[in-house]
């Protein structure tokens, strides 16, 4: 099981743990019939494992499940020298004032600037760079509700000063979560579709 980052970096599942299940199953069947078995079986895990996946984010960041989510692909699911399931990531960063809760950035009561922050890591407050060095090098501002940075020394063009994006989540704090999830949810299916197989 895999989640992925653009075309190259992805989340791998270690499954290995169900090996004796699978191999029961790999026993039963055709070569064919295993591989439209296991073909079936992921696809439904991966559909399935949208929900487990944004509580397990969310509860270890401060966003909505509805963000996460949709950032979230439908899987897809190969069959060649094995049967694997992708669940593609939209890779686009969180705003820091939209998906990220923002304060400071202003003048407080004793006419001292307050360190603008950010709320990204769940129960955490982030201190964001006096310089945004990726963005242009200079410092971050808030214009309304979101946190903005100049690209260049004029006054534009500017451009939002972001957090960490869905495919982060998953494959950082959440993954312990995440993994857990998902083999809990591939060996119900996997026992399931088995069972059911045979009944019919």
């Amino acid at each position: 099981m895999a989640g992925r980052i653009g075309a190259r970096t992805y989340l791998h599942v270690d499954v290995s743990e169900l090996n004796d299940t699978i191999e029961t199953i790999r026993r039963a069947l055709s070569p064919e019939q295993f591989n439209q078995f296991m073909a079936r079986t992921l696809r439904e895990v991966g559909n399935r494992a949208k929900t487990p996946i944004k509580r397990a984010v969310q509860e270890e960041y401060e966003v909505k499940q509805a963000w996460v989510g949709a950032a979230m692909g439908n899987p897809r699911v190969s069959v060649g020298d094995g049967v694997q399931c992708v669940i593609p990531l939209n890779g686009v960063r969180g705003t820091i004032g939209r998906e990220f809760h923002a304060s400071g950035g202003h003048r407080g009561k004793k006419g001292q600037k307050l360190k603008l922050r950010a709320r990204i890591v769940k129960g955490q407050s982030s201190v964001l760079p006096e310089k945004m060095t990726h963005q242009g090098g200079n410092p971050p501002f808030m214009a309304g509700d979101i946190a903005m940075t100049r690209k260049t020394k004029a006054r534009y063009p500017l451009a939002r000063v972001v957090g960490l994006g869905v495919p982060q989540m998953p494959m950082n704090k959440a993954r312990p979560e995440t993994e857990k999830a998902i083999k809990e949810l591939a060996e119900k299916r996997l026992v399931h579709n088995f069972q059911h197989m045979f009944v019919k």
